[in-house]
């Protein structure tokens, strides 16, 4: 898809983008090399939604928490890219991009081959890319890299924000040619990214075969992740080998650069660093919390499945509001390893699980407020009346639930949440509270399957320890 010199806006009925309607040359080495990217786009647990023959010859939605959803663009060329094509390519590319700010994640160019020419630009884009993330960002070698690369692009008579955009915003895909063994590819890229998948060969080739089919019929149509996945699975005789996964979600407490095929929560500033700094309570509910939700939400339109992997490090508030908004009554189970072991929120009690011994003690001031200690191998009361005590709530009352044994497993964790729960629930009947103040010592296991199970409570204001009888308030939960 050329671009003329005229500057008119971008949009689905231009020459450019009607390419797929006016000319027939070059389809069938589009469509096959979408199909043999579909695993790599499933792979990706934001991936929602594609279309073939829209504003680029393939687009694809990706879905991250915070962010929202972003595209991928793709223009797909069966031969060999000259220069002037190249250039009208990454023109019509930045075109697009201005025009759309930060709508486009990336923008690629698929071909056979790519004029020698143009190979030391790539070559550089390579090589400056490929170890970008080992250096520092404002490291020397970084900022010298990227000179190096800035004069190749303006070697060739291009600016500079050509070749800003180069670097941030482009990738090449220049030697896809298949041919014959296309299918090979595509078995190849399934089995790497689906190795949970135990079946035979020639049933990815029926695979393979449906999902070009559904393409070729849904031209300028988006697709979408559920279409896909059951185009996949209706295609499969045996479904007992098929392994199903859950949604993987990893919170970050560092930003990374990389992009991961998780949903990944960027919560650094969630985390305390800095001599426990934390963000004020509106940030936490306006930031946090809506990811979150939007998360949630997201998910019930992208996935048939309620399963959740968590992965990353998370302080208690962040456990508390993770299973809080992901909760039992709205279906969901989430799951976690800790030293090798699975944790999973739906591993219940039973017969063989070791009770789980819970002390308390409960001071009725007649508040509208419930402050409640919960402390796992610690008693926290004295820390926490004194707090309330600095901050004006000396008449709160109070229940402290402690226990000094440690949680062994998911089921006896589960076991003292139940208890735990119940104690909360017996005493909310004994008073009018409007909302519980939560301090919580212990384990952020046990934080997540407690806020997994705090459903139809009051409104629950979570707090983070900063030093002795000092705590911050952080998210709001609304029971």
């Amino acid at each position: 898809m050329g671009c003329n010199n005229e500057s008119k806006t971008v949009s689905l009925l231009e020459p450019e983008s009607r390419g797929g309607d006016i000319a027939s040359s070059g389809f069938e080495f589009q469509e096959n090399y979408l199909v043999t990217k579909i695993p790599h786009f499933l792979s990706f647990q934001g991936f929602t939604v594609l279309t073939y023959e829209s504003i680029g010859d393939i687009e694809v939605k990706y879905f991250a928490p915070g962010v929202g959803e972003k595209i991928e663009a793709f223009e797909v060329k069966d031969h060999n890219v000259t220069p002037k094509e190249f250039w009208e390519e990454m023109e019509r590319f930045q075109k697009i991009n201005s025009e759309n700010s930060d709508l486009y994640l990336w923008f690629t160019l698929v071909s056979p081959s790519i004029s020698k020419e143009i190979h030391p630009l790539i070559n550089g884009l390579r090589r400056i890319r490929s170890p970008y993330n080992f250096y520092p960002e404002n490291s020397s070698i970084i900022e010298s890299s990227y000179e190096a690369f800035k004069d190749i692009v303006l070697g060739m008579d291009k600016d500079e924000k050509m070749a800003d955009f180069l670097f941030r915003k482009v990738l090449f895909d220049s030697n896809w040619n298949p041919h014959e063994q296309v299918v090979g590819v595509f078995l190849g890229e399934f089995f790497k990214n689906f190795p949970h998948y135990k079946i035979l060969p020639s049933e990815i080739e029926n695979i393979y075969s449906n999902l070009f089919k559904l393409i070729k019929s849904r031209k300028n149509e988006p697709i979408y992740r559920m279409e896909l996945e059951k185009q996949i699975l209706d295609t499969i005789k045996e479904k007992s080998q098929i392994t199903s996964k859950p949604i993987v979600i990893n919170t970050l407490i560092k930003n990374k650069n990389k992009r991961e095929k998780e949903l990944c929560f960027n919560w650094e500033s969630f985390f305390g660093w800095n001599g426990k700094k934390y963000p004020p309570t509106k940030q936490w509910n306006e930031i946090l919390i809506s990811e979150l939700e939007e998360t949630k939400r997201w998910i019930s339109h992208n996935y048939d499945l309620k399963e959740i992997h968590l992965l990353g490090n998370r302080r208690i508030s962040t456990s508390l509001a993770l299973g809080f908004v992901f909760s039992a009554v709205s279906g969901y189970s989430l799951e976690l390893k800790i030293r090798d072991n699975l944790f999973r929120t739906d591993s219940h009690p039973n017969d063989s699980t070791p009770e789980y011994p819970l002390s308390s003690s409960f001071e009725n001031k007649q508040s509208d407020r419930l402050a409640i200690a919960i402390g796992i191998m610690k008693d926290i009361k004295e820390e926490v009346t004194n707090y309330l005590s600095v901050e004006g709530n000396r008449n709160e009352s109070i229940l402290t639930i402690t226990s000094d044994q440690p949680i062994t497993s998911d089921r006896q964790a589960n076991l003292a949440v139940r208890e735990i729960k119940k104690l909360i629930s017996d005493t909310l009947v004994e008073g009018d509270f409007e909302t519980i103040d939560l301090f919580f010592a212990g384990p952020s296991i046990l934080a997540l399957f407690l806020g997994h199970r705090m459903n139809a409570t009051a409104k629950i204001q979570c707090y983070e320890w900063i030093r002795p009888n000092k705590y911050v308030p952080t998210c709001l939960l609304n029971g």
